[in-house]
């Protein structure tokens, strides 16, 4: 578990897939990356796997490699992959969300109804 002063940053993980007309893109997996004791750490939440690196990218670069590793596998062997991380990656995640969700609101407010769009996401 990151040390609570840590600064943690999000990452998040979208697969691209190439059809014959187009790339589909979506986004998978939360990535949560941070530095400690003079090293860096990435964990992912939707699979709880973790590894390290010289920066907070190349933590996250490997966890990324990692999982899709883990779910090839999976889906290979007819596994389950889906395996979340401990409850407090997850409030660290919502946390970082909702503050980056309160600056963006702070930053630029919303003035009328009209500069709102709504976009379904699935």
């Amino acid at each position: 578990m990151f040390d609570p002063q840590s600064e943690v940053k999000h990452y998040g993980l979208s697969l691209r897939r190439k059809g014959e007309e187009k790339t589909i893109s979506f986004p998978v997996m939360n990535i949560l990356a941070w530095r400690e004791n003079g090293k860096c750490y990435a964990h992912c939440l939707e699979l709880d796997i973790a590894a390290d690196g010289e920066t907070e990218e190349q933590a996250a670069s490997a966890v990324a490699d990692l999982g899709i590793e883990q779910i090839e596998f999976a889906i290979q062997n007819h596994m389950e992959f889906y395996n979340p991380a401990p409850l407090e990656y997850w409030e660290k995640l919502k946390e970082i969300q909702v503050n980056r969700f309160r600056q963006r609101l702070m930053d630029h407010p919303p003035r009328m109804k009209e500069e709102v769009s709504l976009e379904l996401v699935s």
